[in-house]
């Protein structure tokens, strides 16, 4: 492709400009045709959403973490090992809390939550 046709392609240029008919055909159809359109504007709700609902789930796995991670700090406290606060909490991830009080270690005495979870790498 000559440097013209890339920019054409790459700035979406007039799609009658475009050497395959196929392509063009098909561009032209979601780009002027009211059902190409429709169909258009349906996918990209459903992206939309599917994207919304990624970044909620990520968000909630991320807030139960933190809250975690406050726990394990307060715990660690009053208990000295992670198979105790593990005991304590709801949580038996014993392997996890480990990993929580190792890097809580690390920014004692601030405990600062979002330092740890950054340390975590989850």
């Amino acid at each position: 492709m000559r440097l013209e046709e890339k920019q054409m392609f790459s700035e979406g240029r007039n799609k009658k400009d475009m050497r395959n008919k196929v392509l063009a055909d098909r561009v032209r159809y979601f780009k002027e045709d009211e059902r190409g359109v429709a169909i258009m504007c349906r996918e990209m709700e459903i992206m939309r959403n599917q994207a919304h609902e990624e970044g909620v789930e990520i968000g909630i796995k991320k807030g139960r973490m933190l809250q975690l991670i406050k726990q394990v700090c307060a715990k660690m406290q009053k208990f000295s090992s992670a198979e105790e606060i593990a005991n304590d909490l709801v949580e038996q991830d014993v392997p996890l809390i480990q990993k929580i009080m190792d890097a809580a270690s690390n920014v004692a005495p601030d405990y600062n939550v979002d330092a740890i979870y950054k340390a975590l790498n989850l």
